[in-house]
């Protein structure tokens, strides 16, 4: 599943994962997105907020763990520093490999999950919209 979580200033009140996301079965989930939310957990070079709490609250809640292996997925083209508002996370954590992709030009860099032979396809015509 993808995800895109819009500026907390674009927004009239904050998210909650719990009223905006499916409930998930335990089962085999992949859940990456931009979700503009910090957390130690995932890069260890910047404060927790309130987003990256609630969103690592949400994985534990349903056992998924994040991927992330604390390289950057933003570039700030201003500063040049590096942040991580790009977050992966799932029950698959284990069948996967994750990496960052360089060389665009654009300020997020891709997120590559590569899976072993392990794992097979699943098709799905599931379709979120955001208020």
């Amino acid at each position: 599943m993808n995800v895109y979580v819009p500026p907390v200033n674009s927004m009239s009140v904050d998210f909650d994962l719990a009223d905006r996301l499916p409930c998930m079965d335990v089962g085999k989930w992949i859940v990456c997105g931009d979700w503009i939310a910090h957390n130690a957990c995932w890069y260890p070079f910047v404060e927790s907020d309130t987003r990256g709490a609630r969103l690592l609250d949400w994985c534990d809640d349903l056992g998924l763990h994040v991927v992330n292996d604390g390289s950057g997925t933003r570039e700030d083209r201003g500063t040049g520093r590096m942040s991580v508002p790009d977050v992966s996370c799932g029950s698959l954590s284990d069948a996967c490999d994750w990496s960052v992709h360089t060389g665009f030009t654009s300020d997020h860099l891709p997120d590559v999950i590569q899976f072993g032979d392990s794992v097979s396809a699943v098709a799905s015509t599931f379709r979120m919209m955001w208020d």
